[in-house]
């Protein structure tokens, strides 16, 4: 896609676009703006990286003309697709060393090196549909399948423990400070000793559960429930719940000030204090199922099943822009190089979204519905899909 922004007093007679010395576009009025496919620059993806060499020319009715040329280097957006035998519903997981893994619904807990290569497989007891929990210290894993079993893998890719929790997980597993916090879809919240698998509490709420646990810095466990309420638990105790008007599947995050963000299904946003006290609300409409982004410039972004992205200011709530994407989202939105927001849809889409704009940057089709939150490792993004394949993108120049 090009476009050229002109600057003149005076309207323009002729603009003209040229690639690799071809004319692709001319027009004699605004928007002066060209979608221009590559087989027209006779350029086929197999020969990528490629240069090519831009030049506009813009021409007013003074006769005045002006020239601007650039080099365009081309890359493609695949890297490697890695296949398996089941559906890849989770959001991958990164180890200190760049390492992927994740599970499929064929009962397999995978390990990725950053080119694709299979470091080690794990087959399990049950299909595995929620993200796996990472000890950044020492490269240990903490997976839970259907058959609502927990377990602690060493970075041997041998599991050492496993605890039962007659439920399925309601979401994904998360490690910090020692411990591993897990919740069951029949309601409890778990605390498990890293080492061992031990509880050392366990927390029930009136209904069943849809959302992953999300852990502050201070131990904090910030958890929605289909009891139409996010609640906080502070070692074991319930400190406080908020009530909403729909079931909470969405899981929260945290931002400036100790601010808790979260959706609920009833097609609001709410921002709350740490004490639970009330920030504000804003309507998105659709459900959210994953979780908001609070990125690096502060500003919130929801995705939902309204099939639009959104941007949120932190202190008001107030929407700044909204992008309709093809497909439910159900997931969460991820922070990548450059500027842009990333999300999956059920269209089997990914959306590359400009930070400041939402303006579309690009969308890479792939096989099917995806579940899943990008993964973000550097300038690459990881991804799995329905279609029963892991993929890997570029979102930055190649190395």
């Amino acid at each position: 896609h090009m476009k050229m922004e002109v600057d003149d007093p005076s309207s323009m007679k002729n603009v003209t676009f040229r690639a690799n010395g071809l004319m692709v576009a001319e027009f004699v009025q605004p928007p002066f703006e060209a979608d221009v496919n590559f087989d027209v620059l006779f350029i086929d993806i197999n020969t990528l990286p490629k240069n090519i060499y831009v030049q506009f020319e813009a021409v007013d009715y003074l006769g005045q003309t002006t020239t601007q040329a650039v080099n365009v280097m081309v890359y493609k957006r695949h890297i490697w697709t890695f296949e398996t035998v089941g559906e890849i519903w989770p959001t991958a997981s990164a180890l200190p060393n760049g390492n992927i893994v994740f599970g499929n619904n064929n009962n397999k807990l995978f390990c990725l090196n950053q080119n694709g290569g299979q470091e080690w497989v794990i087959n399990t007891s049950g299909s595995i549909t929620v993200k796996t929990g990472v000890n950044q210290s020492n490269s240990s894993s903490y997976y839970s399948g259907l058959d609502g079993n927990v377990y602690g893998v060493n970075s041997g890719s041998s599991n050492q423990w496993s605890m039962n929790m007659q439920s399925p997980p309601s979401g994904g597993l998360v490690h910090q400070n020692g411990q591993v916090y897990v919740a069951s879809y029949s309601g409890t919240v778990y605390s498990l000793t890293e080492g061992g698998g031990g509880v050392s509490w366990q927390v029930a709420l009136p209904g069943f559960i849809s959302s992953s646990p999300e852990v502050a810095p201070d131990g904090t466990v910030y958890i929605g429930c289909q009891d139409n309420s996010m609640y906080a638990i502070q070692n074991g105790s319930i400190i406080w719940s908020i009530p909403t008007g729909g079931e909470v599947w969405s899981s929260p995050t945290f931002g400036a000030d100790q601010r808790i963000y979260f959706g609920s299904n009833d097609g609001w946003v709410y921002s709350v204090k740490q004490d639970g006290g009330p920030w504000w609300v804003t309507e998105v409409q659709g459900q959210m199922w994953g979780k908001p982004l609070v990125a690096s410039d502060g500003s919130i972004y929801v995705a939902s099943t309204s099939k639009y992205v959104s941007k949120h200011d932190p202190q008001t709530g107030d929407m700044v822009w909204e992008t309709k994407t093809e497909g439910l989202s159900y997931s969460s939105p991820a922070e990548g190089p450059n500027g842009n927001i990333y999300i999956g849809t059920t269209g089997g889409k990914v959306f590359c979204l400009d930070f400041e704009t939402g303006l579309i940057q690009w969308t890479y089709t792939i096989g099917d519905t995806i579940h899943a939150t990008p993964l973000i490792v550097g300038n690459k993004l990881f991804i799995g899909s329905t279609d029963r394949n892991m993929y890997s993108l570029w979102v930055g120049q190649p190395n």
